[in-house]
């Protein structure tokens, strides 16, 4: 079989092909690369300030002064929602507990819910 087509069609199906390889690479590099603890713990702390915002929508602490309390089921789904990406789960909570600013895993009786959660609290500052 045989197909018939012009020099500039060609060209640019070699360009478009050449395009599509560049990105499968970039792409597999992102993927293979191992995220920094610096780089987890971030993308986590970034998360959590753009979903909390001034009002402390997703601070369960009843001191919010001094405290942080975060229920990572509802930060991931708010994540979710609001299309931020977040590293797996299992990475992210490993590696947050490496902070120094890690209270615990802990019951919070939560401002914001009036129940208690179990939340990953930090001290601020």
């Amino acid at each position: 079989m045989n197909i018939d087509i012009s020099p500039a069609v060609f060209n640019a199906l070699l360009q478009d092909m050449a395009d599509l390889k560049h990105r499968m690479t970039t792409l597999e590099s992102h993927v293979s690369a191992k995220p920094t603890i610096r780089e987890v713990t971030s993308c986590f702390w970034q998360a959590f300030h753009t979903i909390n915002g001034e009002q402390h929508l997703i601070n369960h602490a009843n001191n919010i002064e001094d405290e942080i309390a975060i229920n990572l089921p509802e930060l991931i789904q708010y994540c979710y929602t609001q299309g931020i990406d977040l590293p797996p789960k299992k990475q992210l909570i490993r590696l947050i507990k490496r902070e120094r600013s890690y209270l615990g895993y802990l019951v919070v009786r939560s401002r914001l819910k009036s129940c208690s959660l179990r939340c990953y609290v930090f001290k601020r500052g």
